[in-house]
């Protein structure tokens, strides 16, 4: 069994004023790490790379911890309490922001909602978008939806965020947040803040701890395919030239079942990804369909604010409440539909 937790930010909690930020302190990952490491085998990138290239095994009881985007703070913040405990873990990197000094548009938006006023935030999004010839509507979206993707957001910040993230076309959204944060912020200096650069890259790359968020952020599956194909090369190219290390692992940008597709990890095969990770919410039985691999968020795990899956003391099992799905992971075998082993 694999049980893969990821992580974004790790930042003290209330640095901004408003919500849009929801990180997770450095002590709580501390007490995070312990409390894993109490029922799990803490293991790295590379243990599963044997594994899914059947050179060894997991053991019985596997976690991997993971890190989406590649925040500086999360070398600063996150890598020292990986190694106090002793352990690895895979830091998946976007490489638009420190190839290009562009900023994802997903922090952008993360920082514009952390710094402006909620019902500020909705009426300059609604503003800025009829200035730019965009038709938002609120009412497109399906809560159900909505809510599976974003647990831990009131309802009125669940349909904003899968609104802009989910609804309207990636473009569309790229235009509308750029336009409000080009009155905001600079984005050079944006950039130097928020993301790792080449040496603090090369720094974890010696421990065999980097992957690929692909090179640009937004939700893979809506790519042509041979953009997507460009898009993975180029990310693997990018980090392959920084760290003179084989990148073999990605992680999805966004991971739902909007965002990946059976084609999407089709395409991680093809271009040279041997584990792939979305953010379906369960765990992995099995290894046998690699670039399709559940994880879940730090609040699901145990040891989270929220956690799903509880470990029994006495004797080590586990149970799931409630369980521990998002979507259903459908693979495809010469046209015949399998579903994807998880809880």
């Amino acid at each position: 069994m694999l049980l893969a937790v990821n992580f974004h930010y790790i930042q003290p909690a209330g640095r901004y004023p408003y919500p849009g930020i929801y990180p997770t302190p450095a002590d709580q990952l501390d007490n995070q790490l312990f409390e894993l490491g109490r029922h799990f085998e803490l293991i790295s990138g590379n243990d599963l790379i044997r594994a899914v290239d059947d050179v060894r095994g997991l053991p019985e009881k596997a976690c991997l911890i993971t890190f989406d985007d590649g925040l500086n703070e999360q070398f600063t913040q996150a890598a020292p309490v990986l190694e106090r405990h002793g352990v690895s873990g895979v830091f998946f990197i976007c490489t638009q922001p420190f190839s290009e000094g562009v900023a994802l548009t997903v922090h952008k938006m993360h920082r514009l909602r952390a710094t402006t006023p909620p019902d500020q935030f909705l009426a300059e999004l609604l503003e800025i978008a009829e200035m730019i010839g965009l038709s938002l509507n609120v009412d497109q979206v399906d809560d159900d939806a909505a809510n599976q993707q974003y647990l831990y957001d009131d309802e009125a910040t669940k349909r904003i965020k899968y609104l802009l993230n989910h609804v309207i076309p990636f473009a569309d959204f790229e235009r509308l947040i750029d336009a409000m944060f080009s009155h905001e912020f600079d984005e050079t200096a944006f950039c130097r803040e928020m993301y790792m650069d080449k040496k603090q890259i090369r720094a974890l790359s010696e421990k065999h701890m980097i992957g690929s968020h692909s090179h640009y952020h937004c939700p893979l599956a809506i790519l042509e395919h041979q953009t997507l194909v460009e898009n993975l090369l180029q990310s693997r190219s990018i980090l392959e030239s920084v760290t003179g290390q084989e990148i073999r692992i990605i992680s999805y940008p966004y991971g739902g079942v909007t965002a990946v597709s059976e084609g999407v990890a089709r395409v991680a095969r093809k271009t040279g990804f041997v584990a792939g990770f979305t953010m379906e919410r369960s765990v992995n039985r099995s290894l046998a369909h690699p670039q399709l691999l559940a994880r879940v968020s730090t609040n699901d795990a145990p040891g989270g604010k929220s956690p799903l899956l509880f470990v029994d003391e006495d004797d080590g099992s586990f149970t799931v409440h409630p369980p521990m799905t998002q979507y259903r992971t459908v693979f495809f075998n010469e046209g015949v539909m399998v579903e994807g082993g998880g809880i």
